[in-house]
């Protein structure tokens, strides 16, 4: 009877069924989070077939024709290697899945934009290099794809880089990165308010190669544009608001921008000087007093300032352009 030669998946899934018990296709998968759903569900259909396991209604458990040794059988294999071999891992998730663009149950701050992405930079930020597959067990998904403009888990801004193949796949924080990944600080709110699992790797993770100039791209440090230009324009004059971001972030209409700046507001990351409502007063905002990582934020936007010093002449440049009446309001409040 066929026992492990189809991989080392199949292995894993036949022996959550021998310890766990009837689960359906979905319920597997929250067993290996760090495989990807296609392997898990191909897996299943291959041990099907095979006549390893039977599917009964919605719900797949050992085959009846399966002897009682096999099954103890796989489960002595299994408490031999779980644990003592990274390509066996445990068979619980370490931590809950994370969400993309929704914010997670535990009201983690989007900072870069997603929460995986933060999930992500901080595990990275707490161990340095991981191959991926160690990755996607700490941050609890069940993909880590490589990075590229069009599909950036870790973010356009360059401050991760991936290497190597296969099983080897890794991924470590670009220390030539700008601004130097040290200020990625700011993805570690987490170290204190939404810590990172404790984790150690069976194996070490291969070393990263040299690595040439910096290729991210600055408008996105922040995750995406609109959230980026409002940021780095707090760090700029300490304080922002709705019609300065606007003029900032060219090409997107002010709708789009004072709903981004609620949703950093909503997050934890922004509060305002009062609350919205109509009428000629300028909203103020800042960032909020409570973030978890508030001044490692600041010191991530003022790397930034630093590092590309147009950030700075584009503010001043908007602030000059302001029509006279609200210079006049900012004049009058002490703002400027």
């Amino acid at each position: 009877m066929p026992f492990a030669h189809l991989g080392l998946i199949q292995l894993r899934l036949l022996a959550i069924v021998c310890i766990v018990g009837p689960l359906s296709q979905e319920e597997i998968v929250e067993y290996v989070r760090d495989a990807w759903r296609v392997s898990v569900r191909d897996g299943i259909k291959a041990l099907t077939d095979y006549g390893l396991i039977d599917k009964t209604g919605t719900t797949y458990d050992v085959a009846a024709g399966v002897p009682n040794a096999h099954r103890d059988l796989v489960r002595s294999v299994w408490s031999h290697f779980e644990g003592t071999d990274v390509r066996y891992p445990i068979l619980r998730s370490m931590t809950q899945k994370p969400d993309a663009f929704n914010r997670a149950a535990d009201g983690a701050p989007r900072v870069f934009g997603t929460d995986v992405r933060l999930r992500n930079l901080m595990a990275l930020a707490k161990y340095g290099p991981l191959r991926l597959l160690d990755l996607r067990r700490i941050v609890g998904t069940d993909t880590a794809r490589v990075e590229g403009r069009d599909n950036a888990p870790f973010g356009r801004a360059g401050l991760v880089r991936t290497f190597g193949e296969g099983q080897d796949r890794a991924a470590v924080l670009d220390r030539h990165s700008r601004p130097s990944p040290r200020y990625c600080g700011c993805s570690l709110p987490s170290k204190r308010a939404y810590p990172v699992p404790d984790y150690t790797p069976s194996t070490r993770a291969p070393k990263p190669p040299k690595k040439g100039p910096w290729q991210g791209d600055r408008h996105n440090i922040c995750g995406s544009a609109i959230p980026t230009a409002v940021l780095t324009s707090l760090r700029v004059i300490d304080w922002t608001f709705e019609a300065l971001c606007t003029k900032l972030a060219t090409g997107y209409g002010r709708v789009v921008v004072k709903n981004a700046m609620k949703r950093l507001e909503d997050d934890g990351i922004l509060q305002g000087d009062r609350p919205r409502k109509p009428g000629f007063n300028v909203r103020v905002v800042t960032i909020a007093d409570d973030f978890p990582a508030r001044q490692e934020l600041l010191d991530l936007l003022k790397a930034c300032a630093k590092a590309w010093p147009q950030i700075g002449k584009s503010v001043e440049v908007q602030m000059r352009a302001l029509h006279p009446r609200t210079k006049a309001h900012l004049q009058k409040r002490g703002l400027v």
